[in-house]
């Protein structure tokens, strides 16, 4: 049976990205080829290899290369799973604001 993981979106907005089939030879079925994840946010594929690049040099994401394909993963789920969370809180928080303006306040005096 062949892992799969869910995409994780990399901008607040409206995006929703079902489960996708990981790498054949995923050592834990999280990773995907640069062009994928391009693919899957929208981004021209320079612009996301250019981002992975620097998020490799950071320690946050693992590269794997089979072949002429480059796959990443995270390396840190506890990381993911927080920015879940502050997804989650940034949604409760815009939808439990009436307007983007404050109410005026009047002072007397």
């Amino acid at each position: 049976m062949q892992q799969t993981h869910s995409s994780v979106s990399m901008e607040t907005g409206e995006h929703h990205y079902g489960e996708r089939p990981a790498g054949q030879n995923s050592p834990d079925g999280y990773e995907l080829p640069a062009g994928e994840i391009a693919l899957q946010l929208g981004l021209a594929r320079s612009t996301t290899s250019e981002h992975l690049h620097h998020l490799l040099n950071l320690h946050l994401v693992a590269a794997r290369k089979e072949g002429t394909v480059i796959y990443y993963r995270l390396r840190n789920h506890h990381l993911v799973q927080a920015f879940h969370e502050l997804l989650r809180a940034l949604e409760t928080h815009y939808h439990t604001l009436s307007s983007p303006l404050e109410p005026s306040r009047t002072t007397e005096g």
